[in-house]
């Protein structure tokens, strides 16, 4: 569930790889996400998941991994709410 109570259905091996589960109600994620935020004009694409996606500006493409596995969008408020910026 996210930041606005959106549901996420991923595979039980993908949320094991990405989340370390603290209850039964809450997991932490273990990983990281690469991000840039999107300028432009709205534009659609296919997600890693087959749906078609809507990204506008300052919506964020983002991967999982630094080998760009698989690239997906995450609204702006979305993103604000739930992800924070660290150093490298």
């Amino acid at each position: 569930t996210g930041s606005a109570n959106e549901q996420y259905v991923v595979k039980p091996e993908t949320f094991n790889k990405r989340y370390e589960v603290l209850n039964e109600n809450l997991a932490r994620p273990t990983g990281e996400c690469f991000g840039i935020e999107y300028k432009g004009e709205t534009l659609s694409f296919t997600s890693p998941w087959n749906e078609q996606m809507i990204c506008e500006d300052g919506d964020m493409l983002v991967t999982p991994d630094a080998e760009f596995s698989q690239v997906y969008r995450i609204e702006k408020a979305a993103f604000k709410n739930t992800y924070k910026e660290v150093e490298k």
